[in-house]
């Protein structure tokens, strides 16, 4: 008798839950017919301009899936639209929403950022391809990103009225390397003049992505800053490799694995 009536109470509480969960309202529910026709509609628009296809699904199913609201990813659409319109290049956008979705960053907080680098990215196209040099998509999102990220425009600026003939490459590594040193503590002053020595010779520029890493490995072995980087212009005056500055500063291939820097002398 007791085990029958323990069964009746589960079944009249089994049927109580589920008369809850039918009638609380979801928060997150599908959009309306009408809001899933203006979905469609911004997706099938932005899909046609260039963005790329499987980003818009991923979007679409931010609001299938009830993570975002309709509203939240006709917004993202709407930025997304808006950078394609303006012909800037789309990949560098495309990541930040991927890398927003993935880390579950609301759409009021993505947008702004598209807005920023889509602001940048125009901003740079327009000042590279002034003076006709040639560049390409990723020269142009390079800067863009460095300036978004910090990097004042000006040091940009500065590059492109001193160095016309250096290739968009160049110029592109230069800047990247320029907002990198910035961000580890380098004085402008010794930013420039690295870039000035670097910009003299046409391709060296891109040969030198990896300096950062080795200025970070000497700073912690306990070489100061100036050294460093009078080391590097020196080098790169005379035509000199990064290879060659590692070795000047007493750095190995252990060293490199293990994060640290080596012996710590500075070449004079």
């Amino acid at each position: 008798m007791k085990y029958e009536r323990r069964l009746v109470m589960r079944w009249l509480w089994g049927l109580l839950a589920l008369g809850l969960f039918w009638t609380t309202p979801d928060l997150h529910a599908a959009p309306q017919s009408g809001q899933t026709a203006e979905l469609a509609d911004a997706a099938a628009a932005v899909r046609q301009c260039g963005v790329s296809s499987p980003l818009v699904d991923r979007i679409l199913a931010e609001s299938v899936e009830g993570r975002m609201t309709g509203e939240d990813v006709l917004s993202l659409l709407a930025a997304l639209d808006r950078a394609c319109a303006s012909g800037v290049p789309l990949y560098p956008l495309e990541a930040k929403v991927e890398e927003g979705l993935g880390k579950r960053v609301p759409a009021i907080r993505i947008v702004p950022v598209l807005v920023t680098l889509q602001e940048s990215l125009q901003r740079t196209s327009l000042a590279l391809h002034a003076g006709g040099r040639a560049v390409s998509d990723e020269d142009v999102a390079t800067i863009a990103t460095a300036v978004s990220q910090g990097l004042p425009f000006d040091t940009v600026v500065r590059l492109l009225r001193e160095y016309p003939a250096a290739p968009g490459a160049d110029v592109a590594a230069a800047v990247k390397l320029a907002g990198q040193l910035r961000k580890a503590g380098v004085a402008d002053g010794d930013v420039n003049a690295f870039l000035d020595a670097g910009l003299a010779t046409e391709g060296v520029m891109p040969r030198w992505g990896g300096f950062p890493r080795l200025f970070m490995l000497a700073r912690r072995q306990g070489v100061d800053a100036e050294s460093v980087m009078a080391q590097a212009q020196q080098l790169l005056r005379e035509g000199g490799t990064l290879p060659d500055l590692y070795n000047a500063l007493g750095i190995t291939s252990r060293d490199i694995r293990q994060g640290t820097g080596g012996s710590g002398h500075v070449s004079q």
